[in-house]
């Protein structure tokens, strides 16, 4: 995933973040723009992004708490919370994948992402006419703290830390 890495640091995906709070009034991560003002993870927002260069100096230069990306067609992030390295599920996983993995901004948790075959994915289309992955693959179980988002059909982007996990 090295390569693969280093290709998403390439790509104008990169954007800052701050905290804030969410509707319930739990921390979040907020993303804006490399520029200072307000971004998103929507193509419409394409234009307040830039590369991993980019946002990193964009970073030194502001009040931000970090940089993440939005998470590209063809790549996957799959986040492993409040678990340790030794948790046989974690252990699993990192050995499944055997790609980029990094300590979560907190410490406490894992991220793992790599590259997949948008195509060979089991999708269907919903009501609203979006793609979405099959439900029964779809992973957002807070009961064992475990999110799988895949680029192209989840509107998300990563917190990326660069704390690497060998």
């Amino acid at each position: 995933m090295a390569n693969a890495m280093q290709e998403l640091m390439d790509m104008k995906i990169w954007m800052l973040w701050r905290w804030g709070k969410d509707k319930n009034g739990n921390p979040t991560k907020v993303p804006f723009a490399i520029s200072g003002g307000s971004s998103g993870t929507n193509k419409k927002w394409s234009h307040t992004w830039g590369t991993y260069k980019d946002a990193l100096a964009a970073k030194e230069r502001s009040r931000a708490a970090g940089i993440g990306f939005k998470l590209p067609e063809n790549y996957f992030f799959l986040d492993i919370d409040d678990r340790e390295l030794s948790d046989p599920l974690v252990q699993t996983l990192l050995a499944r994948f055997d790609s980029y993995s990094e300590r979560s901004v907190s410490g406490g948790g894992i991220h793992i992402y790599g590259k997949c075959n948008f195509n060979k994915l089991p999708t269907y289309i919903d009501d609203k006419g979006k793609v979405r992955l099959d439900k029964q693959f779809y992973q957002k179980n807070s009961k064992i703290d475990l999110e799988l988002y895949v680029g192209g059909i989840t509107n998300r982007y990563a917190a990326y830390t660069g704390n690497i996990i060998e």
